[in-house]
């Protein structure tokens, strides 16, 4: 075959397979970028639905708390002044704030009033009734700090939506006198109003209502799926959710419909890529068709045939013509000179054999070294996996402190006074208190570990960082509260925190600024066995802030300073030191690539036996 018809077909080819391969990618992957970007819209809608009924929750619990914390409210439990009924709780108080449930009833449990509107705007006594044999006697859930307790019961089934809040005086000087609930439908109208806000097509109702398809996707959700997304055809896609009621069982069904915009552009888009590529790929391949009949094949011709005319001659005149100054040219070339190179080829192969023969030594060598470090690499590494599982264990010393100190606070101080009340509320207050440090302390171990396993993920820049603006001086204030139990083992040890009140903040992410200091003031405790560890904070005069955590420690050699932010890299006192948990090398690596990340900068100042101060600077906004 000629090679105008092999370069032709070649291209041909070429273009059929970059077609093929260009429609595959477009329909398997953009079209299938295009359906997951669908189904994760639907799902955030089906969740934007549940945000839309909890705001609607937490406005009726706002209401309540306005009534609940009401001095006239207080004075009508104490004295069923009916002036307090007649002026604030008539029907037309129900139907303007759309309340279809109003219960005060005192601390013995008895229903000082209750009414409730239906849905023909009459009191009806019988919800009062269907309310009340459903919510008495039931634990009702908690909901967020300083909320009422509440949710979703259905009645007859129809969703009700109430909350309970103790009564108060607004100045909360007094105890709570009884408890005031008030509740309203989940009516149509409501349902109608989310669906016009969002734009959706909407549909709520209770899961004893099975419509089609939704067996199944009653599994699916039973699976602990936060929603359900079936296409339902090529133009409307379905999304599915559920909503508990106050006893944590599935109540409401939340169904969604939408037209699929989004699969309709991913398939424009597939479509539109490929015959775009079809048609660059024509003008490209002509192109290069053309450039290669001028540049190579008619030349190639030409010094065929002046090759087969050499043939025809003595070998004394067996020369080809050249022209021009390129590879093809240098062919020519070649064939006149190749009988006088062979011998010269034949001395260059032994000289390349003798070359080689040196490489080949030279390269076994570099892998013996090679070896040998990556054998050091893997001892490393081995010794990062035989400490992790207890590195991961340390920021629990925190905890576990608090707890010692709360069982020591209860037995020492609330067994001996719980005949006086007033002094056991006080003592309970901060007994709780520290209950809270405790769990929030635990919810920020599994961050802490899911990041110390997850360094590729925060190095290759992968990381969703959660700015906020943060009180630097509350912040230090708490780490040092929760790494002070840390020292409890530790009697010749003193636990300092500096800081300012009037210290400005930043924008940054709490939880990341927590990791560091938290890290660090750990480190410090881990090497100091006498003497003192300062946790401080300060502004600088470069407008930023500069933490700095400083200990009396062993101190750090030269050689390991230059390295100790090195990733899996260990101080050779973490090997010296008898009884002390070697870390895993990942903390001040993780240290430095946040603080970096937020342009700061980190460093260290120690000498051996004169304790460490590791510092790091912030830029302030």
């Amino acid at each position: 075959m000629k090679l105008r018809n092999i370069a032709l077909t070649s291209i041909f080819i070429l273009v059929l397979v970059a077609m093929a391969t260009e429609f595959t990618v477009s329909h398997l992957i953009v079209q299938d970028g295009f359906n997951n970007l669908e189904r994760q819209q639907v799902e955030t809608d089906v969740q934007r639905v549940k945000n839309e009924i909890a705001r609607e929750a937490e406005g009726l619990d706002t209401f309540l708390w306005d009534w609940a914390s009401w001095d006239d409210t207080y004075n009508f439990v104490q004295t069923g002044n009916p002036e307090y009924l007649k002026s604030n709780l008539p029907i037309g108080t129900f139907l303007d704030q759309n309340l279809n449930l109003v219960i005060i009833r005192d601390n013995a449990g008895t229903d000082v009033y209750a009414k409730a509107v239906n849905a023909d705007e009459e009191f009806d006594p019988q919800l009062v009734r269907d309310f009340n044999s459903l919510t008495r006697g039931v634990e009702l859930p908690e909901r967020a700090e300083e909320a009422g307790r509440g949710g979703i019961v259905l009645i007859n089934d129809v969703p009700f939506i109430f909350f309970t809040r103790p009564i108060l005086t607004s100045e909360e000087d007094l105890p709570s006198i009884g408890t005031m609930i008030m509740g309203r439908f989940l009516s149509s109208e409501i349902v109608e109003a989310i669906a016009a806000r969002m734009e959706i097509t909407l549909s709520i109702h209770p899961t004893s209502i099975e419509h089609q398809n939704e067996r199944s996707v009653k599994r699916e959700l039973a699976t602990g799926l936060k929603a359900v997304v079936i296409a339902q055809n090529a133009d409307i896609i379905n999304g599915y959710g559920v909503v508990e009621d106050i006893t944590g069982q599935p109540a409401l069904m939340i169904e969604i419909s939408e037209p699929r915009h989004i699969a309709a552009h991913g398939r424009s888009v597939a479509m539109y890529n490929t015959l775009f590529l079809a048609a660059l790929l024509l003008v490209f391949n002509a192109m290069l068709y053309f450039l290669i009949q001028y540049r190579v094949i008619s030349r190639v011709e030409r010094l065929n045939s002046q090759v087969r005319e050499v043939d025809l001659e003595s070998e004394t005149a067996m020369r080809v013509n050249t022209d021009g100054d390129d590879e093809l040219s240098q062919l020519g070339t070649n064939i006149n000179a190749m009988l006088q190179r062979l011998a010269l080829d034949q001395k260059k192969l032994h000289e390349a054999h003798d070359l080689l023969e040196a490489k080949v030594a030279e390269r076994t060598l570099e892998l013996e070294e090679a070896n040998v470090e990556l054998q050091c690499l893997d001892k490393a590494k081995s010794q990062f996996l035989s400490s992790t599982s207890h590195e991961l264990r340390t920021p629990l010393t925190a905890i576990l402190g608090f707890i010692k100190l709360m069982e020591r606070t209860f037995r020492k101080h609330f067994q001996p006074h719980l005949n006086n009340v007033d002094e056991a509320t006080q003592r309970m207050g901060t007994f709780l208190e520290n209950f809270k440090i405790v769990r929030k302390e635990t919810d920020r171990l599994g961050r802490l570990i899911n990041d110390l396993l997850d360094l590729n993920k925060i190095e290759a820049g992968r990381v969703e960082w959660r700015d906020t603006d943060v009180d630097v001086s509350k912040l230090v204030r708490h780490v040092g509260d929760t790494m002070a139990g840390q020292f409890n083992d530790l009697p010749a040890v003193d636990f300092f925190v500096v800081t300012s009140p009037d210290l400005p903040s930043l924008h940054i992410d709490e939880d990341r600024l927590h990791q560091v200091l938290a890290n660090l003031v750990n480190n410090a405790a881990k090497f100091t066995d006498e003497g003192i560890v300062r946790l401080s904070v300060r502004q600088t005069k470069d407008n930023m802030l500069e933490f700095s955590v400083e200990d009396s420690g062993p101190g750090i050699r030269e050689e390991d300073v230059e390295r100790i932010f090195d990733t899996f890299y260990q101080s050779q006192h973490d090997w010296e030191r008898p009884g002390t948990s070697l870390g895993t090398g990942l903390g001040l690596a993780i240290c430095k690539e946040i603080i970096e990340h937020y342009n700061g900068s980190i460093w260290v100042e120690s000498r051996r036996g004169e304790g460490s101060n590791f510092k790091f600077k912030l830029p302030l906004p």
